[in-house]
């Protein structure tokens, strides 16, 4: 289990950060974010073009496996990663992802 900081868009162009404890369940895994691209989405709803706030975006992550949950196999601990994940809170320092 750990505590992760994330940024949530609050209004257009305005982020605030907050924390949430996320620990992975038997299928997933828990990445360490260490860098996260910005589509052109990010920028429409940071700019206040689509979606409805608040919201958390992000969704083109890289970074390290920290745990494996226990049914999850091909992966371990600090293998670098980078993907899609269905998680889309990837302006944070983790996040959850199922493989």
């Amino acid at each position: 289990m750990v505590t992760s900081r994330y940024a949530e868009l609050v209004t257009p162009r305005k982020f605030v950060i907050k924390e949430e404890t996320l620990e992975p369940n038997a299928n997933q895994l828990l990445i360490r974010i260490t860098h996260c691209g910005l589509c052109q989405y990010d920028i429409s709803y940071f700019k206040g073009i689509v979606g409805t706030t608040p919201m958390s975006i992000g969704h083109e992550p890289v970074g390290v496996v920290e745990m494996v949950g226990r049914n999850v196999k091909g992966f371990a601990p600090g293998d670098r990663v980078t993907g899609l994940y269905a998680y889309l809170r990837s302006f944070a320092t983790y996040g959850l992802a199922e493989p």
